[in-house]
């Protein structure tokens, strides 16, 4: 009976060092609190326990040459930080899809190191790290991907969640917007509209969130869970740029929507 209860134990504790190696410095920390740094789930995420929760562990970003790629957490604001900001609970491996208009490529990635670049100052002219006028230095998870994918495609997915289908035939199509959204909009417009000293044009309803279209969404059949990926061009009165919208779903049922603004500029 003991040899059986050690052998649980011991069984027990393995199981538990191989989910902690699979995620490099772990920390408890909230990333809306240290703005010096951002923080990922601390535990991997159970398929069973998907929802709202899994937003911090959403990313982004983009290949390039030698199966590279740099992603970025959706939910920060990626623009001129300190020498010592640190992302914690990084994972070392990913799964993820990316997108070359209506394409999709499933992808397996291996961590390799946390980057400060100017990508296009390397790259040339890149999709979505395309900031040139502002010149930031980007905040930059960098994975080498086992798969061959075509230079510049948008790489999106979550970290923990092995999300097995994607359906880009969507892909251009107008995104719906809520009443809410809408409402929002008008008093954005409004807003706009008393700023007379700019450098850019008054923004326009097609500028806004009523004209994003999708590029793709992900789906995990086993959580009913689907994240669906949009796009508008949009500008303020001295920045232009992209905003990407993530938009949750559980069950069919949106449960949150993320905006993230990829702003360049100023002008």
């Amino acid at each position: 009976m003991k040899r059986i209860k050690l052998k649980i134990l011991t069984f027990c504790i393995l199981i538990l060092l191989i989910r902690c190696s699979e995620i490099l410095n772990q920390s408890v920390c909230d990333p809306d609190i240290d703005t010096n740094s951002y923080c990922f789930k601390k535990d991997k995420i159970d398929s069973e326990e998907i929802g709202e929760n899994i937003s911090s562990n959403i990313f982004i970003g983009e290949s390039f040459d030698n199966n590279l790629i740099f992603v970025e957490p959706f939910e920060f604001d990626n623009h001129d930080h300190s020498e010592d900001f640190k992302f914690f609970n990084i994972r070392r491996k990913m799964t993820a899809f990316a997108f070359t208009n209506s394409v999709a490529y499933r992808i397996n990635g291996k961590f390799i190191e946390h980057s400060k670049l100017h990508l296009p100052n390397i790259y040339g002219k890149p999709k979505y790290f395309s900031m040139t006028t502002s010149e930031p230095i980007f905040e930059l998870l960098k994975y080498k991907v086992d798969e061959k994918i075509k230079n510049n495609s948008i790489v999106f997915g979550v970290f923990d969640i092995d999300f097995d289908k994607a359906d880009c035939s969507i892909y251009g199509k107008k995104r719906p917007y809520s009443k809410e959204e809408y409402d929002s909009v008008l008093e954005e417009i409004k807003e706009d509209q008393q700023i007379v000293e700019r450098t850019l044009d008054f923004k326009s309803f097609e500028e806004t969130i009523l004209n994003a279209k999708y590029i793709c969404k992900i789906q995990n059949s086993k959580s009913k869970t689907e994240i669906s990926l949009s796009f508008f061009e949009t500008k303020g009165m001295e920045y232009a740029g992209t905003v990407y919208i993530a938009d949750l779903y559980k069950d069919k049922k949106i449960i949150k929507t993320i905006e993230k603004y990829n702003y360049d500029g100023p002008y």
